[in-house]
């Protein structure tokens, strides 16, 4: 089990568009050749099980999940074994991963769904600015509604007790 930043386009017939930009995003060209680069289910991946040698049954079964996914990025956070990837600093692949959703957000509207702890206050994938960002100012971080006045003083509290604390790990600067 991992922690997953699971989210959707809101309007999942934009599910096509949205993975031919996130393919043309730098970030996420970089995070490509780590083979860890972001996708939206759409068409494609459809046509290419369609395409491939399996049997019409598992055809069935696996063309029946991609539907129910269309629109849907599934992206794993968690699970690794040392403190980079391939040479990244796990804090520059956050942060990277962080400005590909940023990007995404600018152009598409997006829901970020509670399946995960990948957007936690832990800090242990992304820092609370990225966090926050990714999830438009902060209205959904972890995919809940936020008591704005409990979460104002939250935020307060993590910037002047905890973040100090944590910045040596993966949330100092770059």
């Amino acid at each position: 089990m991992g922690a997953y930043l699971r989210c959707k386009l809101v309007d999942p017939s934009q599910a096509l568009a949205a993975d031919d930009f996130v393919q043309t995003i730098k970030e996420n060209q970089e995070l490509m050749k780590l083979g860890r680069g972001v996708y939206f289910t759409c068409i494609k991946d459809i046509n290419e099980v369609e395409q491939s040698d399996k049997s019409e049954q598992h055809k069935k079964n696996i063309i029946a999940m991609l539907k129910d996914d269309i629109g849907r990025v599934n992206y794993k956070v968690s699970g690794f074994e040392s403190e980079d990837i391939d040479g990244m600093s796990m804090h520059k692949f956050y942060h990277l991963l962080a400005g590909i959703f940023i990007q995404i957000n600018k152009k598409f509207k997006m829901k970020y769904l509670h399946t995960s702890c990948a957007l936690d206050m832990t800090f242990r994938f992304f820092c609370f600015d990225d966090m926050k960002a990714m999830t438009q100012s902060g209205k959904l971080l972890s995919g809940k509604s936020i008591d704005l006045k409990g979460y104002k003083e939250k935020e307060e509290i993590l910037k002047s007790i905890a973040i100090p604390f944590f910045k040596g790990g993966n949330h100092g600067d770059l």
